[in-house]
């Protein structure tokens, strides 16, 4: 009954931990929420560090792209940075080739829980586009790949995106995969194609 009086307010943050919603409910006279903490894995997730770029050492790397504010009419879905693709090369756009973005992850601390062989690790990633007219990209894609100690592909798993033509919404993504046993480390990719 008050959801449409209240409106929005952000779930806060603590001790670098992201809450993950279970339940909202009545407990007494006010509202409890019940959430599972999580430690965020991807650093730089919601592109917050917009100093972050391509072959600078920091978090993401990998084709150019830069992190903006805002960017013709579409607005950061939470937070004040979303991750642009300024090229599907190293040098700038050519037809019929992708904008790779990667993160690579250690998974070393969580050695033991991978090692039972039932570990699993899953993103939500959320995707948006300009407006361009009819030959503006659509194609997007998340990539998880697990690597070995050796940095060896051992197992992988990719979600594909066709975005709609309306920059005020985002579609989301959820890609996920079971952890092999020797998993050393994982890597993120997000993909654009120039399709």
């Amino acid at each position: 009954a008050l959801g449409s009086s209240l409106g929005g307010f952000p779930v806060p943050s603590f001790l670098d931990l992201e809450l993950d919603p279970v339940e909202i409910s009545r407990n007494g006279e006010f509202m409890s929420i019940f959430a599972d903490l999580r430690v965020p894995l991807l650093s730089n997730g919601n592109m917050e560090n917009t100093l972050d770029g391509p072959a600078d050492g920091l978090d993401w790397e990998g084709d150019l792209f830069t992190i903006v504010p805002a960017e013709n009419g579409v607005n950061p879905i939470n937070g004040i940075g979303i991750l642009r693709f300024d090229g599907t090369t190293p040098s700038g756009a050519a037809a019929g080739v992708d904008a790779e973005v990667s993160q690579l992850i250690d998974l070393s601390a969580s050695a033991a829980q991978i090692a039972t062989g039932l570990a699993t690790l899953q993103t939500t990633t959320f995707f948006n586009r300009v407006d361009a007219g009819v030959n503006t990209d659509t194609e997007f894609q998340v990539i998880i790949e697990a690597l070995d100690a050796g940095s060896l592909v051992i197992g992988s798993a990719a979600q594909l995106l066709l975005t709609d033509s309306d920059p005020t919404t985002w579609e989301n993504q959820i890609a996920g995969l079971l952890l092999p046993a020797a998993t050393a480390s994982v890597r993120v990719t997000l993909l654009a194609s120039e399709n």
